[in-house]
């Protein structure tokens, strides 16, 4: 298996795109490469799938999760639950001047120019359902890597690999 930094797969090799070949018309390359992939085993095997992933070795380092030959993992984007987010606060901000604005944009919560009293000293009332709420969409987002665009391809001819 090999990268290409180009946009056409060569001659004798075969893209790495997670295709479906035939095993009577490539029984070498479903030698070494089996069913890791997909496949029945009886009439196709699949190829690796590297659009949009990068190869890993298997095994598992110091404090990492095993990785098993033909696994796949990971996502290209994901939307993050409440519970996966950093622990912060979204505390209101006010001002002890005068108002002098009657919209919210670009402003914050300040004193009425009547002087009147505006604050208690204990909760009892709910504020307007419009003064705090909640922002996002629940969309996702980007989680890849940065990232090359590299084509990957097995050779299909030459000559076989030992077996070690």
């Amino acid at each position: 298996m090999r990268g290409f930094a180009f946009g056409r797969i060569p001659k004798g090799w075969v893209a790495c795109d997670g295709s479906l070949l035939a095993i009577s018309s490539n029984s070498a390359l479903f030698a070494l490469i089996g069913t890791y992939f997909g496949g029945n085993g009886v009439a196709t095997f699949a190829m690796p799938n590297l659009v949009g992933r990068v190869p890993v070795g298997v095994g598992a380092g110091p404090g990492l999760s095993q990785r098993v030959l033909g696994g796949a993992a990971g996502v290209e984007q994901v939307t993050l639950s409440p519970e996966e987010l950093a622990a912060h606060n979204h505390l209101p901000s006010c001002s002890g001047a005068a108002g002098n604005s009657v919209t919210p944009v670009n402003a914050v919560w300040a004193a009425d120019p009547s002087e009147t009293a505006k604050y208690a000293a204990s909760a009892g009332a709910a504020m307007a359902v419009n003064a705090i709420g909640q922002t996002g969409g629940s969309g996702a987002h980007e989680n890849r890597q940065p990232y090359l665009a590299i084509s990957y391809a097995i050779a299909r001819e030459g000559i076989f690999p030992p077996r070690g």
